[in-house]
């Protein structure tokens, strides 16, 4: 939304040649709460001439409650800063710039469709026998399927048509 409420936040900072960062969510305009499950994996962090910079990943598909899912097309960021360190992890400054933009955070990696999926996912095909598919340019078709059950809280990433000769 560009807002600060229910947004998905990284904070972070470098202090002492060491990089920091904390995954947190927003449930009002003031300091987030820090995510019992933390996302957000700092990879490189550099401080020079007064300037921070951080990189991190984390994963495009949401998987709790507390995170938002990255997907294609514009995205928006709301950013601030501090030109102070915190005191504490836990206690952030309040920042002293804020903006907001639109944004896509996918541009440069091609097509979603082409991202590497994660190791541990699995595949279902849904098929429908003995179907021919009309000549007509829009067809609607609604079929009911069993899925397999799972052991855990799961989300459909990918969908794509299996159309046979």
């Amino acid at each position: 939304t560009g807002f600060m409420p229910e947004s998905d936040v990284v904070i972070g900072w470098g202090k002492d040649g060491r990089g920091y960062l904390k995954d947190r969510y927003a449930t009002a305009r003031a300091v987030p709460p820090i995510d019992a499950i933390q996302n957000v994996q700092l990879l490189s962090s550099s401080e020079s001439d007064g300037l921070t910079s951080l990189e991190f990943k984390r994963k495009l598909k949401a998987c709790e409650d507390k995170d938002r899912s990255i997907e294609e097309g514009t995205t928006r960021v709301i950013f601030s800063y501090n030109p102070n360190d915190p005191a504490s992890e836990d206690t952030p400054a309040k920042h002293t710039f804020a903006g907001r933009a639109s944004i896509n955070l996918l541009s440069g990696t091609g097509n979603v469709e082409s991202a590497p999926l994660e190791a541990d996912h699995k595949t279902v095909n849904l098929l429908n026998p003995n179907v021919s598919v009309p000549a007509k340019p829009t067809t609607y078709w609604c079929s009911p399927f069993k899925l397999p059950v799972l052991q855990n809280e799961a989300h459909i990433i990918r969908f794509e048509p299996v159309v046979q000769e």
